[in-house]
């Protein structure tokens, strides 16, 4: 369920079972859940958003997909290949 539209839909669901509970535990219990999945919908909306926003901050090599930021490569000679003039 990665997408916000279950996730409001389970919350709408608490909802209706919140108010037609008898148990007071059972009623609190929905309401939480029913808070829980709308704040995850808000979540994958706002990922969503930024995914779109910054495309780049996305792209990792396939070497790590830690998102951490890499290194430059070096070839062989140890020297940054960006700086290399090749004659």
């Amino acid at each position: 369920m990665k997408y916000a539209e279950d996730f409001r839909r389970l919350a709408r669901r608490c909802c209706v079972l919140s108010k037609t509970a008898v148990d007071p535990d059972l009623v609190d219990q929905m309401r939480l859940w029913a808070v829980d999945f709308a704040d995850e919908a808000d979540e994958v909306e706002r990922r969503a958003v930024e995914r779109d926003r910054y495309p780049v901050a996305r792209s990792v090599r396939s070497s790590d997909r830690s998102g951490r930021p890499q290194p430059a490569r070096r070839d062989d000679t140890g020297e940054d290949p960006a700086r290399v003039v090749k004659a």
